[in-house]
């Protein structure tokens, strides 16, 4: 599956530590590869998509048509807001 980071999700990104950018972008390629959505964190209730977990942080994607789209990247505490 591709992956496309959103600009705000990407702008977000480009600010994070080194380290923690790693440790995303591993994660996205991970979850990029597995057939199945269900795989992932989770499901949003609220919305449609998914969300996984990185450390304190939440990754919220939707897929379409086999394109994985990462639009917000954020403390776990403040990802929903």
């Amino acid at each position: 599956m591709q992956v496309k980071i959103l600009y705000k999700a990407e702008r977000w990104l480009d600010d994070a530590p080194l380290e923690l950018q790693d440790r995303i972008r591993e994660k996205l390629k991970f979850y990029s590869s597995q057939i199945n959505p269900i795989s992932f964190g989770g499901k949003l209730t609220d919305r449609e998509g998914y969300k996984f977990r990185v450390g304190n942080y939440r990754v919220i994607c939707v897929i379409k048509d086999g394109i994985m789209y990462v639009s917000k990247i954020e403390r776990r505490d403040k990802a929903y807001d």
